[in-house]
């Protein structure tokens, strides 16, 4: 039986204290002890953990490099020593493109897949046509999905291929792209990029033998919406979507090729409630409960999946803070933890038998919590 930590990534655009917060875990009490803080001038925006390898992959959510103006954010990788709980740097590799913000890896791990959220900014170009006049084009930040190579030590490579989702064109009523996720499969097959800019999800798969991102369908929902994070259901060929602009879950079946077909949205609020806007969503194990966290009105909601993969709310309950960001399980599934980055804490909430949340009352304070995620160190 290996020991347990937990890793903390602070998310903050703005001048102040960030970075990795690693803490040893009490399993059986579901308490987090003996934390440090490294990487301090890192805006983490999400983050994974190799437990196999002892190395945790996480974006530098920024607009500009350090010290600059422009640029884009960065990848790092960082090795972890149980010894003394601290972590190294491996490697560091600049993304290019502005706030990169969702990091995952294939099942095989030889890739890295980075998505971008980019910026609401936009710039005025002038051009000539064909016929020696003069036109505007409206410009957009890339917020592209990147594909990395991974070297064998775990080390990042280069950049092997680009899927770019930003649309530029004449001045009008066009949105930038905001890239928000990006998710493997449980094969390992397919990757599903949320994209709420414009409102799309979007599959795709790798091709191995030329490294090459491939996409598989585009699917745009109706105006007003924008899939904020995605999770596939660990049995069922479903997927499941929160949504940054109205309080519902998207469900969508899967074919291996990446076609979707909606089933249906479930309401996650019980009464019309304006500006409501979903931060998180996650699902246990055996595929029986999803939670997903709504800031503005700091709720955790629980969802019940049916057989069929049919969602129902079943508990809606304070998240204990303000501006609830992210959500994690213990690795026994026991607790829930909560990262709440407007009252800097992070809650802990005990799972029944049924799936239901209790607060525990425990909080511990961080700078900008904003993703938490486990390694089991044998």
């Amino acid at each position: 039986m290996g020991s347990s930590y937990a890793v903390i990534g602070n998310f903050d655009f703005k001048q102040s204290d960030k970075g990795l917060s690693v803490y040893c875990y009490d399993e059986e009490k579901g308490r987090l002890y003996d934390g440090r803080t490294m990487f301090a001038d890192v805006s983490v925006g999400q983050m994974i953990c190799d437990s196999e390898r002892s190395i945790i992959y996480f974006v530098d959510e920024r607009k500009d490099l350090r010290g600059k103006i422009g640029g884009g954010g960065n990848l790092l990788a960082a090795s972890f020593n149980s010894e003394d709980n601290s972590l190294s740097l491996l490697s560091e590799n600049r993304t290019f493109a502005v706030q990169p913000c969702s990091v995952c890896t294939d099942m095989e791990k030889r890739y890295l897949l980075v998505a971008h959220h980019g910026s609401d900014s936009y710039v005025t170009k002038i051009r000539k046509d064909g016929e020696e006049k003069y036109t505007a084009i409206t410009s957009f930040d890339d917020s592209p999905l990147l594909l990395f190579n991974l070297h064998k030590d775990g080390s990042i490579g280069s950049v092997c291929d680009i899927a770019y989702t930003s649309i530029d064109g004449e001045p009008g009523i066009q949105r930038p792209s905001h890239l928000h996720s990006v998710t493997c499969s449980p094969d390992g097959s397919l990757f599903l990029v949320t994209e709420t800019g414009l409102g799309r999800i979007l599959m795709y798969d790798i091709d191995r033998k030329n490294s090459t991102l491939v996409l598989r369908s585009e699917t745009t929902l109706p105006s007003g919406q924008g899939p904020r994070y995605g999770l596939f259901h660990p049995i069922l060929p479903i997927l499941y979507c929160n949504d940054e602009d109205i309080p519902v879950m998207h469900a969508y079946r899967y074919t291996p090729e990446g076609a979707l077909t909606w089933l249906g949205d479930t309401p996650l609020v019980a009464e019309d409630t304006p500006s409501v806007h979903a931060a998180d969503v996650i699902i246990n194990p055996d595929g029986t409960r999803v939670y997903t966290s709504l800031r503005d009105i700091d709720r955790i909601v629980v969802c019940d999946v049916d057989e069929t993969g049919k969602l129902s709310v079943v508990q809606r309950i304070d998240c204990g803070g303000k501006n609830p960001r992210g959500l994690t399980l213990s690795p026994d599934g026991r607790y829930l933890f909560c990262l709440n980055k407007e009252s800097r804490s992070v809650t802990t909430f005990s799972i029944d038998q049924q799936g239901l949340l209790t607060a525990t009352g425990t909080e511990l304070s961080q700078p900008c919590p904003g993703v938490m995620r486990f390694m089991t160190i044998e």
